[in-house]
């Protein structure tokens, strides 16, 4: 991907359009916008090169004595083991942000689309920080399990539905499959505690994202209402953004998004998470 330009426009055609009647954005055009417009591309440029450097394929990420080396080998068995699941995770943060990028970069794009590949590259690279953001190598590894069982768990919800089908064969799992993978998540759920669904992980995701966005704030501030405010910043933009991405209509009844300052949050979280990655994954 070639490195990020500012974009031109005409002056006659916005850069961005809000496609629904109810406008849930507040498009941010003034000059404060687009430098930070040029703040998103510059993190996008990060992660793409961080990704394309050393994260291109999971075995790359557990070739050498590194801590996630460390920490993949400490994890119980599991369907899915931890390398292809943050391989995964890198990966679409990538393209999503690179999707994001594309539209920025092209007047007239509509809004929503962009916030629905963010949202993507939120959860995506909010799942790394999880596993390996913390400091102590304990919660870590307490961390990657629980991102095992989640995995695990709904790999076997898909394995289950495909195992009645009748008529689309190619997906009906194998003979042995379907009790593999169970016998795999119950060995899971007896090494670490169930988060209560996919809202008590998001609010641990952002409360790990929100200390990482806090250690690297200004000194002299209060750092615990810096800490509770990135905490609360990530989380909502979790739920806001997941309201699109499910067609819902409940953030047009909220206080419009502002766009550009969320993508700057966004891009930031993921490329802390790239950062992060990378330094776990060195010597």
């Amino acid at each position: 991907m070639p490195r990020c330009v500012r974009p031109q426009t005409s002056g006659r055609e916005p850069r961005l359009v809000d496609m629904t009647s109810l406008e849930p954005f507040v498009i941010d055009e003034s000059l404060q916008g687009q430098a930070m417009i040029v703040r998103i591309f510059a993190a996008i440029d990060y992660v793409v090169r961080s990704h394309d450097h050393q994260v291109a394929s999971p075995a790359l990420l557990t070739q050498s004595d590194t801590d996630f080396a460390r920490l993949c080998a400490e994890l119980p068995d599991a369907p899915v083991d931890l390398a292809t699941s943050v391989s995964a995770s890198a990966a679409i943060t990538r393209v999503s942000l690179v999707a994001v990028h594309q539209q920025l970069a092209t007047p007239g794009s509509h809004v929503v689309p962009i916030a629905i590949h963010a949202r993507a590259a939120l959860v995506a690279s909010g799942r790394i920080l999880y596993c390996l953001g913390p400091s102590s190598a304990e919660q870590r590894r307490r961390h990657a399990q629980r991102v095992l069982l989640q995995e695990a768990s709904s790999y076997l919800r898909a394995l289950k539905s495909a195992d009645a089908y009748a008529v689309m064969q190619k997906v009906v799992p194998t003979e042995g499959t379907v009790d593999q993978v169970k016998a795999q998540v119950r060995e899971l759920e007896r090494s670490i505690t169930r988060l209560q669904g996919e809202r008590d992980m998001l609010d641990e995701m952002a409360s790990v994202v929100g200390a990482l966005l806090c250690e690297l704030g200004p000194e002299g501030e209060d750092l615990e209402v810096v800490r509770q405010a990135h905490q609360e910043h990530v989380m909502w933009l979790f739920h806001f953004y997941s309201g699109f991405a499910h067609g819902y209509g409940w953030p047009t009844l909220c206080p419009p998004g502002e766009l550009v300052a969320d993508l700057v949050v966004i891009t930031g979280v993921a490329a802390l998470a790239m950062q992060v990655l990378e330094e776990r994954t060195q010597q």
